[in-house]
Order: C-alpha cells, then structure tokens, then sequence
C-alpha cells in the first residue's frame, strides 16, 4: 500500500500490509518505508510489483 496520509499508514498496518509512505517531508514511524516523492517511489514500486508477478 501507497499512502500519504498518517490514518492511512494506521489503516494498512491494521489490515496486516506492507506500507509504504511517500510525499510527506518525515516518515511515518510505523511505515515499512518512506519516500519523499511518487516520483522517487516509483522504481521501487514498479520492482516489487514484478517480483510479485514473478512469483
């Protein structure tokens, strides 16, 4: 999951997924990772929806 909202992490990790957060200047503490920008996330999440096609 992709969020940029705090309640939005919460309600992720709450539903048991992976989260990362993006376009927020700090990362939310409980995110798997962060990323400033869409933009700057956006390889990463191209590559991790290709190892998840892959398997």
């Amino acid at each position: 999951m992709i969020e940029d909202a705090p309640s939005g992490v919460r309600s992720g990790l709450d539903a048991g997924m992976t989260v990362w957060s993006v376009n927020t200047p700090v990362p939310h503490p409980d995110a798997h990772r962060h990323f400033a920008t869409l933009a700057e996330a956006a390889p990463h999440i191209v590559a991790a929806l290709g190892r998840a096609i892959a398997v």
